[in-house]
């Protein structure tokens, strides 16, 4: 097994040579590719209130909030973003439509009449990309089915560009899309001509900490979307109803889908028993088409990173295929993360794996769920109120039928030193609900 690792370790740097070096200066510049800077007063004030006041966002722990809006924001290589769309357009067409060769979880196959026509095709209308900044240049260290802040992105970074960086640019794309050019695409997605019953569909949604995302795509791109609890979403007569805020039985038409599946699954035991669920995905419904395909959060997903050559991506296992070199310390368990094949938001992740942990998985019989990551080594930057901060770039990509255009944003976080002496990265926002950190705006320079 390990001339195996060694070979495939081979032909990736091979592969990054031929293509890559002359694409790519030798030394990545942290400073000059990426950097931050302070967002004015007067500009933050106005993105809170746009936040809490438009949004119901709460700005912070001391507001009550699980996040917290960065007081800096991020700029980014007009080259460097071009690279990372190339990536997203390279992920999306090695992965989408393989959910159709799939054996996937019972419950999650949509009938075909019932995806949209971009879907039906195998693309996807939303995925993104989490990308952390390094000192050897850009980590891919996530990729998921289901962007959470592109329109609050979107938003704060125009508040940004108008305000203070007019000759920057704002979004990724094959062309310079504007503001208005995102609306459009997101409403071509969202609503594509429906008559009525366009859903942004969640569970528990008032416990949801991007709630706020929900409002602002009401507020801001299709102001007739309801916001509609999973659990109160049911199956009458061969078509999808919810009680709409009159207490009248509306169809649903258009189905956006934010449900997490490992949420469905391990929290609501989806699709058993049927209570909570009163629907199931892979049942045809009259005049239902889901905006974004229900079973893509199993293709674009971190299980897909092993199968991913570019020089952007970490090291990257199958932790089953290699439970045996940790074991004997051919690899060796603190120079990786191990992660679960379809977690999100820190959930199933050991950032500081050990023996005994591999032990504990192989005994549950569950390390075929779970990816073995190569740590990365976050950059530092040094902000203005003298905080040692870490970025992670998030780039949001929405396609419609004619447009794909992608919304970057950033999480601002910290390097904590652990009782071990180990340095961990601390990027969700939980770690970093406070001044300083946390959800911050992207830009793009020349």
């Amino acid at each position: 097994m390990y001339y195996g690792l060694l070979n495939v370790t081979i032909i990736r740097f091979c592969l990054f040579f031929m293509l890559y070096s002359d694409a790519r200066s030798p030394v990545f510049d942290p400073s000059h590719r990426v950097f931050i800077d302070t967002i004015p007063e007067t500009l933050y004030q106005k993105m809170e209130s746009v936040l809490c006041d438009q949004y119901h966002f709460k700005n912070g722990q001391k507001q009550g909030g699980r996040m917290c809006l960065a007081t800096n924001f991020v700029g980014v290589d007009q080259r460097l973003a071009t690279q990372l769309f190339a990536l997203g357009k390279q992920l999306t067409q090695q992965f989408s439509g393989q959910v159709f060769t799939q054996v996937l979880p019972d419950g999650f196959s949509p009938p075909q009449e019932n995806l949209s026509s971009l879907e039906r095709q195998g693309d996807a209308a939303f995925f993104h990309l989490d990308v952390a900044i390094t000192a050897d240049g850009p980590k891919l260290i996530e990729f998921q089915a289901v962007p959470t802040y592109q329109v609050t992105a979107a938003r704060l970074g125009s508040l940004l560009q108008q305000e203070q960086l007019p000759q920057s640019q704002l979004f990724l794309g094959d062309r310079d899309y504007q503001w208005h050019d995102f609306k459009r695409i997101m409403q071509d997605v969202l609503s594509a001509g429906a008559s009525g019953g366009q859903v942004i569909m969640d569970r528990h949604i008032q416990q949801q900490k991007t709630n706020f995302e929900f409002y602002a795509t009401q507020t801001e791109i299709l102001p007739e979307i309801e916001v509609v609890d999973a659990h109160q979403v049911y199956a009458q007569d061969g078509a999808l109803y919810f009680q709409n805020k009159q207490a009248q039985a509306t169809q649903i038409q258009r189905l956006y889908n934010r449900v997490l599946t490992l949420e469905a699954i391990d929290d609501d035991h989806y699709p058993h028993p049927a209570d909570p669920w009163h629907f199931r995905y892979d049942q045809p419904y009259q005049g239902l088409e889901y905006c974004n395909h229900p079973a893509y959060s199993f293709m674009f997903a971190k299980q897909q990173l092993t199968q991913v050559i570019h020089p952007f991506n970490p090291q990257c296992y199958e932790l089953a295929e290699t439970a045996t070199l940790f074991m004997t310390g051919e690899l060796a368990c603190e120079d990786y993360v191990w992660k679960h094949k379809l977690g999100v938001a820190g959930r199933e992740i050991f950032l500081s794996p050990t023996i005994e942990i591999l032990q504990q998985l192989q005994a549950e019989q569950v390390l075929e769920q779970y990816i073995a990551q190569q740590k990365v080594q976050f950059h530092p930057f040094l902000s203005a109120d003298q905080q040692e901060k870490i970025v992670e770039l998030r780039l949001m990509f929405v396609q419609s039928p004619t447009d794909l255009i992608a919304v970057p944003m950033a999480r601002i976080g910290h390097l904590a030193q652990m009782q071990s002496g180990q340095i961990e990265p601390r990027i969700h926002f939980a770690d970093n609900n406070k001044p300083g950190y946390g959800f911050a705006p992207v830009v793009l320079h020349s």
